[in-house]
């Protein structure tokens, strides 16, 4: 299986391309103007899925709580 930095972001939101390229200063911008975190990408990955994919510990913390899932 390829590392995950080799998958397409197609049709991306400017929110997962900011958790794929490790920019958090930037997703909390986006998410602080509203970003949808439910959105998904080409493939039917989600903001989460790309946390996960990246190993974003902090992210997927984050997206976790505003789902209710911790």
């Amino acid at each position: 299986m390829l590392p995950w930095s080799h998958f397409s972001t197609e049709y991306a939101t400017p929110l997962m391309q900011s958790i794929n390229d490790n920019y958090n200063d930037i997703f909390y911008t986006l998410l602080n103007a509203g970003a949808n975190i439910k959105l998904k990408d080409a493939h039917g990955r989600t903001a989460l899925d790309y946390a996960i994919g990246t190993n974003n510990t902090e992210i997927i913390d984050k997206l976790m709580t505003m789902e209710g899932r911790k």
